[in-house]
């Protein structure tokens, strides 16, 4: 006959805690890797020089890894190195203010054919990077710059974790433990103490 085990509130939230953290740093990091292989692929194939775009990596994968999931999901007679190309084109348009640079990439996205699925794609990015401004802006934090916004865009993919666990009564040490999970990872490059309010006001935004 098996044993019940019983375990305090405090240990069953400390399991959350652990678990959502572990689920979380996983998506950023699948965030990086996607944008690392992006670029890479596109620098090797089209001769490209962007790997100084990762600076942005983790960012840039909040909106790239549901943009790379739309393109896949539009025509599977595109190649990878072709995707690649159009987010790396889409990557440069968000986030690099250089038109020279931007111009290159275009030029060699219309000799592959692949204009249109670009500014399709980049249509859909601009929404998604806009939505996701408003969204953040409605928390009512101070931002200095929009730029400073678009930093958080990495937390686009785990905006349905934070609304699964919202009904948990989080304190703000439980908060403060998954935020420094977050910036253990060591690919988010912001403030540890804003990204605490920012993932609280989140919170308390989704369990209304």
């Amino acid at each position: 006959m098996k044993k019940s085990v019983l375990i305090t509130e405090r240990q069953r939230k400390k399991i959350i805690v652990e678990n959502v953290s572990d689920r979380i740093t996983s998506e950023i990091e699948s965030g990086y890797e996607l944008v690392k292989e992006v670029l890479s692929k596109s620098a090797k194939q089209y001769n490209l020089d962007v790997q100084f775009l990762l600076t942005w990596g983790a960012t840039i994968g909040g909106i790239i890894g549901p943009l790379n999931d739309y393109i896949s999901g539009i025509n599977h007679e595109f190649t990878e190195q072709q995707i690649c190309l159009t987010l790396t084109g889409i990557i440069t348009s968000l986030y690099y203010d250089n038109q020279k640079v931007i111009n290159k990439i275009v030029d060699k996205i219309k000799e592959e054919g692949l204009y249109s699925l670009f500014t399709k794609s980049l249509k859909k990015g601009k929404e998604l990077k806009d939505v996701f401004i408003k969204f953040i802006t409605s928390l009512n934090i101070s931002f200095h710059k929009i730029t400073n916004i678009i930093s958080y865009a990495f937390l686009i993919p785990i905006l349905t974790i934070l609304y699964n666990i919202s009904s948990e009564d989080f304190s703000s040490q439980d908060v403060k433990e998954i935020v420094e999970r977050i910036m253990g990872a060591g690919l988010v490059t912001i403030s540890g103490n804003l990204l605490k309010e920012v993932v609280t006001k989140i919170l308390k935004r989704f369990k209304v």
